[in-house]
């Protein structure tokens, strides 16, 4: 697993996780205690962490970010370099958010609750933090599971009095709006989104061009084949084909995708009322198509996630997209952007230039419908 801090900031489409203080919304979820925290890590992060140091910021009685990395330890249980490096990272993000709260849960099961190993990790995530700032709370939890007893090592103890035990956390309050609002099944684990995106066979002909993986050099030739490549793939958007896709209609999903030009188009159909049936598209073709094809749709998924605040799901499809073409420019350039903790909001700042260029191909896009994350 990589090193990528993963960010997810509010919720997807237009809900929020809030504490007491905030004005009610149609979609707000009130957080009592370390329990209800601990619960929304699930719905939060879009699957259940297993041995992993979450880190949540609150600022304004209001869920602004959620970050998760392995919990990394040698031999001793001390934490390993590449952990402080990255816990550093994510302190100093929370940090940069003006009176804001950080909370620390580490989900472990591998020493008692009150051992020396977590305190010490709460201690060195306190000490990262500016200006002398405390955490809010650090809590301790072997898994996210109904039954499973947490435990307040760090912070102070609210009236939950400091432990309890976790109601299931796929039938919270959060976890149905997230669900409701955002369409979206809470995985299991994180094995789960990466099985979810496990290559599929493309076809049965072995000579099916598919097979192959494209070349790096652009395919198309100029404006009028870019026009035609984005208007195929936006037919397939508009009108989906059910059952299995041909090896044909594959074959111009990868032509699409591999335009520059209509690619750069297509990352607005992520906040258009299409956004579900490009996210379906994208999906199979990460799946089945192979190389340059293959890291283009990951890359158009991996965006689609990210603009939506569902940032465990961007880093899963940009692990395929860059495995698939290590030099894919796009997937880097939001690789490097989900890794430093860049908001959702700010790919919204680059929609315009993706209509302009469907604009300038002659290919209309619908107009965004959804709202900017967090």
């Amino acid at each position: 697993m990589t090193d990528r801090v993963l960010i997810l900031v509010g919720m997807n489409s237009d809900s929020g996780a809030s504490a007491d203080g905030l004005d009610q919304h149609p979609h707000t979820v009130r957080i009592h205690g370390g329990g209800d925290l601990i619960a929304a890590i699930g719905p939060l992060l879009g699957f259940l962490p297993e041995r992993s140091i979450v880190l949540i910021c609150l600022r304004g009685g209001q869920i602004r970010m959620s970050m998760r990395h392995d919990l990394l330890l040698d031999h001793r249980g001390t934490p390993v370099p590449a952990l402080v490096g990255v816990l550093r990272r994510l302190a100093a993000l929370c940090s940069d958010h003006e009176d804001s709260v950080l909370y620390a849960v580490i989900v472990d099961d591998r020493y008692p609750d009150h051992s020396t190993v977590y305190a010490e990790v709460m201690e060195l995530i306190e000490g990262l933090l500016a200006d002398d700032r405390a955490l809010g709370g650090g809590y301790v939890v072997p898994e996210i599971e109904a039954g499973a007893r947490w435990t307040q090592i760090a912070g102070a103890v609210g009236t939950d009095d400091g432990t309890g035990v976790l109601e299931d956390p796929r039938t919270t309050p959060l976890a149905i709006a997230h669900a409701v609002v955002g369409g979206r099944r809470m995985l299991r684990t994180r094995a789960e989104l990466v099985a979810s995106l496990e290559p599929l066979t493309p076809c049965d002909a072995v000579a099916c061009p598919v097979h192959t993986p494209a070349r790096r050099d652009p395919i198309d030739a100029g404006p009028s084949a870019a026009e035609d490549h984005l208007a195929t793939v936006m037919r397939m958007l508009t009108h989906p084909a059910g059952g299995q896709m041909s090896c044909r209609r594959l074959e111009r999903l990868a032509a699409g995708l591999t335009s520059i030009p209509a690619r750069d188009a297509l990352l607005a159909v992520a906040v258009t009322d299409l956004h579900d049936v490009a996210e379906a598209l994208w999906r199979l073709g990460a799946r089945r198509l192979r190389g340059r094809p293959q890291a283009a749709a990951a890359t158009l998924l991996a965006h689609l996630y990210y603009i939506s605040g569902d940032g465990a799901a961007a880093g899963v499809a940009l692990d395929v997209a860059l495995a698939a073409d290590p030099h894919a420019s796009l997937a880097r350039l939001l690789d490097r952007s989900l890794r430093a903790g860049m908001h959702p909001s700010t790919l919204w700042d680059l929609l315009g230039d993706s209509y302009a260029i469907a604009d300038d191909l002659g290919v209309r896009i619908p107009p965004p419908t959804r709202r900017i994350a967090g």
